[in-house]
């Protein structure tokens, strides 16, 4: 059976909403980063009015959410802009949902993205690279995590307060190395989904 798709605002997400939300991102590790949360949508929607959630549905319920920024003529970003690490389409693997309908129910007609992850597949054809992005396994707590990094020779953990000190001071060249970092630290990067949907 097809997906079907409508289009809501962030205050519009209820408890339902948030339920299905949360246990498709708690099934599937690919949407552990908090960028991924409905929290992360809704405390941008508090200060936004642009925020918008593209939710997939299949037989009347939901199975995927697209959080999203609508800007004017129907450019889309990530919720969040610059300072979301990671977004995309928030939805089982079985899912089945078509990237122009999302689009199109989205009001879209480009939507721009630098840390897609996991790449569904219809995002594919718009993919221009791809990179690991580093993390930090904290399950264990940020002691054990210093303990095993020091144990293993890193040169960082012992003296995180110097370090960042150190970082703070070159804040002059935050740009540059803002620049750097984005090319580091991105899942997938990709050109502009072009759709032609009207808006």
């Amino acid at each position: 059976m097809s997906a079907s798709y409508r289009l809501i605002a962030a205050a519009e997400l209820d408890a339902g909403l948030i339920d299905a939300w949360r246990s498709i991102q708690s099934a599937e590790r690919v949407f552990a980063s908090p960028y991924f949360c409905p929290e992360f949508t809704q405390a941008v929607g508090a200060v936004r009015d642009d925020v918008r959630i593209a939710v997939i549905e299949k037989q009347g319920r939901a199975a995927g959410f697209f959080p999203h920024l609508r800007t004017r003529w129907g450019t889309g970003r990530p919720v969040g802009g610059p300072l979301s690490d990671f977004h995309g389409v928030i939805a089982r693997p079985d899912c089945e949902w078509q990237l122009d309908g999302l689009m199109r129910a989205a009001r879209l007609s480009v939507w721009t993205f630098d840390h897609l992850v996991g790449v569904d597949r219809q995002f594919a054809p718009y993919v221009t690279g791809g990179a690991a992005s580093p993390q930090i396994d904290l399950t264990g707590g940020y002691e054990s995590y210093a303990r095993e990094r020091r144990a293993s020779g890193s040169e960082y953990i012992p003296r995180p307060r110097a370090w960042h000190a150190s970082w703070r001071a070159r804040s002059a060249s935050c740009a540059s190395r803002s620049m750097t970092r984005a090319r580091w630290s991105k899942s997938c990067a990709g050109r502009a989904i072009s759709t032609g949907a009207r808006t």
